[in-house]
């Protein structure tokens, strides 16, 4: 399923981004080498909540419920939200990552995403990419994060793997089984 945002979302997203990047918190995290300049932050975030905005347009092509996503900036150590979205009873966990011809990988960190560790059974992780050209979503599919728990891989990045990061592969999903539901719109 691919979803094209309007342009009015994509400049809030850009705004957030902007915002939320140009605190005095995330330059000092810059600081730690991780090798993320400002302007891949700003772009790494903004992917995420156009990602976010369309999942939550996808649910409510489907006829269910789904809220709006979160722009509030929370101050560090701050409590945060346990999900990106909430649709339908389900805590939805939206991961995405620029469309390419390498193959597609998702990155989480354990330290602040609890998706990865100590998921419950209403959390779910919905898989995107993005067209870095265009900025059209394709929504892939999603699955119960307690299935996915045992599936995420060090990453190949020496950076990412250093820093305790982890990723799950596209090769990945097909061992999800029957829990791996490919995401569809409601058919009229």
């Amino acid at each position: 399923m691919n979803i094209k945002i309007d342009d009015a979302r994509i400049l809030n997203a850009l705004n957030f981004a902007i915002e939320y990047y140009d605190t005095k918190e995330v330059y000092q995290s810059e600081e730690k080498g991780d090798g993320q300049d400002r302007e891949t932050r700003i772009l790494n975030t903004l992917r995420g909540k156009i990602a976010e905005e369309a999942v939550a347009d996808a649910f409510r092509a489907r006829g269910e419920f789904c809220s709006d996503p979160d722009y509030k900036h929370y101050p560090r150590g701050s409590e945060m939200p346990s999900a990106d979205l909430y649709c339908s009873g389900r805590k939805v966990h939206v991961k995405t990552c620029p469309m390419a011809s390498s193959g597609l990988s998702w990155i989480a960190d354990p330290t602040t995403d609890y998706m990865v560790n100590s998921p419950s059974e209403d959390d779910y992780i919905v898989f995107t990419a993005i067209d870095p050209d265009t900025l059209a979503v394709t929504i892939f599919g999603m699955a119960p994060c307690l299935a996915v728990k045992s599936k995420w891989d060090e990453p190949r990045a020496e950076w990412m793997a250093q820093k305790g990061k982890k990723a799950f592969y596209w090769s990945r999903v097909f061992g999800l089984g029957e829990a791996y539901e490919e995401f569809e719109p409601t058919k009229h």
